[in-house]
């Protein structure tokens, strides 16, 4: 049985349209791949985000060790070096993490799940590096909301 894994950022979106979004694609999880889950909109800090979806019926749960680390983030955000150089360095990452994205495969099996992160374009974020090894590793078929 193929799956699927959906991926989102909730950059200028309200709460209420992610919501909205992940309730109409039928999402029942979201993975939180941000290295630090907080944000300067509360809404989307991770205690308030845990709470607001656990009333729509959505398990939340955090893998912050899959977010980039701060360096190679900064490096890529700053232009120092190009996407293409980053999803590289990120994918050593990932290796290094393997466990981690094993578990999180694992649970992405079970229900229909989004891996979640700040930027709305998923071509220039770290959330698609992990859904192609997502597909790769173990066939998922990745939906970009």
């Amino acid at each position: 049985m193929k799956h699927e894994v959906y991926t989102v950022g909730y950059e200028g979106r309200s709460f209420e349209e992610l919501a909205e979004m992940l309730m109409g694609s039928g999402v029942k999880q979201v993975f939180d791949v941000r290295r630090n889950p907080v944000s300067v909109r509360r809404e989307f800090s991770r205690d308030n985000l845990k709470r607001s979806l656990s009333r729509y019926g959505i398990w939340y749960m955090p893998f912050s060790d899959l977010g980039p680390p701060y360096d190679m983030r900064k490096r890529y955000k700053s232009g120092i070096i190009s996407f293409r150089e980053f999803s590289e360095v990120y994918f050593e990452h990932l290796i290094a993490n393997a466990g981690i994205l094993h578990c999180l495969e694992e649970l992405a099996a079970l229900r229909r799940s989004v891996l979640m992160c700040f930027e709305r374009d998923w071509r220039g974020c770290h959330r698609s590096i992990i859904a192609r090894q997502m597909a790769c590793e173990r066939g998922f078929e990745v939906v970009n909301l």
